[in-house]
């Protein structure tokens, strides 16, 4: 069973030495008085100097709804940076320094996830930080912060106050994060965000893809690509459906920021390639100068839709 009582500075405890003090003093300064009076008198004093030796230790009741577990998401995939060596490193450091904090407390649980375009646990929510030894292995070659988010959310333990920390670039092309930060929000759980700052002079990263709900056979409608560049620059756009390459656009231009681009998109009447139901599309960017973007494995997106026939 945890002790419900806890000290966040516990060094401040050697201020205790001072009660002996406090007796001597005080016991000379009531020498005058009567039994009792001297009695409450040195009492007294010694139960203020105390409790300002117990408030500097901040001394805290903690129930067991108190306890802390928290899901450290640590982005892997390729958008990261592995040069210099030390950069992943850093982020791993930071994890380890977060859970020996003085606001960690020692029966506080603490887990680690990595996540690219998948998501794996590393540790799960336990005493003590995690190691820098990594196990877990994902496919980098995406960035899916909705099923990290998701993977945290329901293997967190509950009876406890539950918080997830991410610790990413943001630069995400599958699921959408914003939904499940809500969702996490909806279950009293805390979702924290630590950014990760780096600087690429020339690179082109597809955000997402944007589809309807639905679409019907026959009728045209609209594709949003969203691209971010670093640069002004020019790419090919390519929209597969399935395995089908359906849209082509040469020299698109690309403005330095974030580019929204609305590219029109109709599924043929009768088509024998496609079936009705649930469909996927891809799309993928690449630039004109293949000198204008360092990570190729970021330039693509997924999206879904339902056609009906």
């Amino acid at each position: 069973m945890d002790f419900p009582l806890r000290i966040l500075y516990p060094q401040a405890l050697l201020l205790l030495v001072l009660l002996p003090m406090t007796w001597w003093i005080a016991r000379r300064s009531l020498a005058g008085l009567s039994a009792f009076r001297r009695v409450a008198g040195l009492g007294l004093r010694i139960l203020i100097v105390a409790a300002l030796v117990l408030a500097c230790a901040r001394l805290q009741w903690k129930s067991p709804a108190e306890r802390v577990s928290v899901y450290f998401l640590l982005d892997w995939s390729d958008s990261i940076p592995n040069t210099p060596p030390s950069f992943r490193t850093d982020l791993l450091k930071y994890v380890q320094e977060a859970c020996r904090s003085p606001e960690h407390q020692s029966d506080d649980l603490a887990g680690l996830i990595y996540f690219g375009e998948d998501a794996t646990v590393e540790i799960p929510p336990s005493s003590g930080a995690p190691g820098m030894d990594r196990q877990a292995v994902v496919n980098t070659r995406g960035t899916d912060l909705a099923g990290a988010i998701r993977l945290a959310l329901s293997t967190l333990p509950p009876g406890t106050r539950r918080r997830v920390v991410v610790v990413t670039d943001g630069n995400q092309n599958r699921g959408d994060a914003l939904a499940e930060v809500e969702a996490a929000r909806a279950q009293g759980v805390r979702v924290d965000v630590y950014p990760v700052a780096y600087t690429h002079e020339r690179e082109i990263a597809v955000e997402k893809l944007v589809l309807p709900d639905s679409i019907q056979e026959g009728v045209p409608f609209k594709q949003r690509v969203i691209v971010q560049s670093t640069i002004d620059t020019r790419a090919n756009i390519t929209i597969y459906r399935g395995d089908v390459s359906v849209e082509n656009i040469h020299n698109q231009v690309l403005k330095k920021g974030r580019n929204v681009l609305s590219i029109d998109g109709k599924v043929a009447s009768g088509s024998s390639k496609v079936v009705a139901g649930v469909v996927d599309y891809r799309v993928t960017v690449e630039p004109v100068d293949q000198d204008d973007d360092r990570i190729s494995r970021n330039n693509s997106a997924y999206g879904f839709t339902r056609l009906h026939g």
